[in-house]
């Protein structure tokens, strides 16, 4: 639902702590491997695909990139009209079984494609069902929710890293299934929409003829500029972050060398820092700065921090990873925890679902083409490829911020209409009757009246623009 759409026929049940539970777990479960990726692409590279080169190890990665944002589209539109069906969470039990049992090229990339697809068609149901149930507290909500994703993220890395010392591969993804596939349970047993909030069909339409056609909202991404915006934005920024976290780990082993323990470690922090930043921004800082400030803030932060700190100082200095992880991490936890917030801005309730997948499917894109780039520029992991990889991620983050900001000024300007016409309202409004006796005693003088109002008005309308800049909580 859109922020400025009436709630009067709607009623939220603000409190249901049920339903934010079993999201927690839900968004855990099915996006927990995509925060420990970076770990999974080391370890391989190490170990079972040493002789593959890192362009055919990161084509894994970025498959799963893609499914895991891409599959919203086969659910986004399919949730809005049938609700949150159970029967969803197979591909992803069928990956998290098959886990601890691949060792070769093949069957890695088959397994993350079910763990990304499995994970991909369940995030538009568990976000629906926050959706249907808070509006007040969406944005607390949503950040609550996504924090189990980045929990799993600081806990497993050192479950891996110790696991793989002293029990082996296979073992060690024994007890990580098991924990996500437990985590998938609770989901489904605390997890339910609100069956009267579906859209209903007319009698003329067809489910599957809908579903078909409306799937992916290309209208809007041409009609509405908004969208547009937003598409690109969280497109750029999440294909940033997601090659960062792919290869930071490598990046400290190969160019500063770090242990295996100091490296995973780096995800540990990382993910620490990202969950502050995540719960912040939902708790107390998106409502009070407003949502666009904050992402712009975030982008802008993550983008010096890349330039500075990882691209500027870190060879000379390795131990400011360190800082760095926790201060990118925590920029990172506002930038994610607040993109389906942003969706909501472009969105009407009855078509979230399709616009959130639309917006993560063109994302999906960005994952299957940004990720193998990567690969390429980072070839043989020189220092020189490093370097040359910082710059391109800087610049995705750049395309996001600088989006983000054409988008502030779209609502500011919309909203200063608004204010606008309001101001011309009041002016056109009925005069009292010692207004009345003013203009009779300068009647000879209406064109000087008329120049003042008129003066009045742009002075009115020129604070009124300034104040918003400065304080628009968008």
């Amino acid at each position: 639902m859109s922020d400025s759409e009436p709630l009067s026929t709607i009623e939220y049940q603000e409190n249901n702590y049920r339903i934010l539970l079993g999201c927690f777990f839900g968004i855990s479960s099915s996006w927990g491997i995509f925060f420990i990726c970076g770990t999974y692409q080391d370890y391989f590279s190490q170990h079972q695909l040493a002789s593959f080169s890192t362009f055919a190890v990161s084509w894994i990665f970025s498959v799963y990139y893609f499914f895991i944002v891409a599959g919203n589209i086969l659910s986004g539109l399919y949730f809005d009209i049938s609700g949150f069906n159970k029967l969803l969470a197979i591909p992803l039990c069928a990956g998290l079984c098959m886990l601890p049992f691949v060792h070769g090229y093949g069957d890695i990339m088959t397994c993350f494609v079910l763990l990304g697809l499995g994970g991909g068609i369940l995030i538009p149901p568990i976000l629906g069902c926050l959706t249907d149930n808070f509006f007040v507290k969406r944005t607390f909500a949503n950040s609550c929710a996504i924090a189990g994703a980045i929990i799993v993220g600081i806990i497993y890395p050192v479950i891996l890293q110790k696991g793989f010392d002293k029990i082996g591969y296979e073992k060690t993804n024994f007890i990580i299934s098991g924990l996500l596939l437990a985590q998938l349970g609770l989901c489904l047993l605390l997890c339910n929409d609100r069956k009267e909030l579906r859209r209903k069909l007319q009698p003329h339409e067809n489910f599957w003829s809908i579903y078909f056609k409306e799937s992916f909202d290309y209208r809007s991404l041409i009609e509405d500029k908004k969208f547009m915006l937003v598409s690109i934005s969280i497109t750029a920024g999440e294909v940033s972050t997601a090659v960062l976290l792919l290869y930071v780990t490598s990046y400290c082993s190969t160019i500063l060398n770090f242990d295996d323990s100091q490296s995973f470690n780096m995800i540990t922090i990382l993910n620490v820092g990202t969950l502050i930043g995540g719960c912040s921004a939902g708790i107390v800082i998106a409502d009070k700065v407003g949502k666009i400030n904050c992402l712009i803030a975030a982008s802008f932060s993550m983008l010096f921090l890349n330039l500075v700190f990882w691209l500027g100082i870190s060879v000379d200095y390795p131990k400011i990873m360190y800082a760095f992880s926790l201060l990118w991490g925590f920029n990172y936890g506002v930038f994610m925890s607040l993109c389906p917030s942003i969706v909501s801005i472009v969105s009407t309730y009855y078509d979230f679902g399709k616009k959130y997948s639309t917006i993560y499917f063109i994302v999906g894109l960005g994952f299957l083409a940004g990720i193998p780039i990567s690969g390429v520029i980072i070839g043989e992991s020189k220092k020189g490829n490093f370097i040359n990889f910082i710059v391109y991620a800087s610049a995705l983050l750049l395309i996001s911020l600088v989006t983000l900001i054409a988008l502030k000024i779209i609502h500011l300007k919309e909203y200063i209409k608004y204010k606008n016409s309001e101001i011309e309202y009041e002016n056109r409004s009925p005069e009292s009757p010692s207004q009345n006796s003013i203009r009779k005693f300068v009647h000879d003088q209406d064109h000087e009246v008329v120049d003042v109002e008129n003066s009045e008005s742009s002075t009115r309308t020129l604070k009124l623009t300034l104040m918003t800049i400065i304080s628009a909580k968008y």
